[in-house]
């Protein structure tokens, strides 16, 4: 039987660290849905996980209830992204983007830029199940809502979702 989270987290604080390396294996999808969910950017996403968890192992002591990691885990991981981005926004003047070329993306590519076009609510959400794996329950396990909610924002994320990529099939001539 597989230890819980807050078993390797006892395991962790007491200095062993194949156990925060199993929750990192355990976790990792669906921080890096988190953080690509919050940047839109999976090439940030990677550095923001990395952080997430070494900013979480550091933190560990001060988690109040070792049942809690995940939702802990998932604040740590906004919080990172949110910080990454301040330091983007301050360190980049703001200038527009050209796009490069006139090669039309593969349609996963499309899909994936629509995915990440979305509202960083809606986003997360998708990320969470598609890339996470995440069921509704362990969406609003990890967000902390309920699972009502998570199934609604889900439902209206992949509404959004369908909304756009059909506007871009439209938009883009074959």
């Amino acid at each position: 039987m597989a230890e819980t989270d807050a078993e390797l987290v006892a395991r962790t604080q007491s200095g062993q660290r194949a156990a925060f390396a199993e929750m990192v294996h355990r976790h990792v999808r669906w921080v890096g849905a988190v953080a690509a969910g919050v940047l839109g950017d999976l090439g940030a996403a990677r550095d923001v996980v990395c952080e997430s968890f070494r900013r979480a192992f550091v933190s560990l002591s001060k988690l109040p209830d070792r049942r809690r990691f995940q939702p802990w885990l998932y604040t740590i991981t906004q919080r990172t992204a949110l910080d990454w981005l301040r330091s983007q926004q301050e360190s980049q003047p703001t200038t527009a983007i050209a796009s490069v070329g006139s090669v039309e993306p593969e349609p996963h590519q499309r899909a994936l830029a629509e995915v990440l076009a979305l509202p960083p609510h809606y986003r997360e959400a998708l990320l969470l199940r598609a890339i996470g794996g995440c069921t509704c329950a362990e969406v609003a396990h990890v967000t902390g809502g309920g699972s009502a909610d998570a199934e609604a924002r889900l439902a209206r994320a992949e509404q959004a979702l369908a909304r756009r990529l059909a506007a871009s099939r439209i938009a883009t001539p074959r």
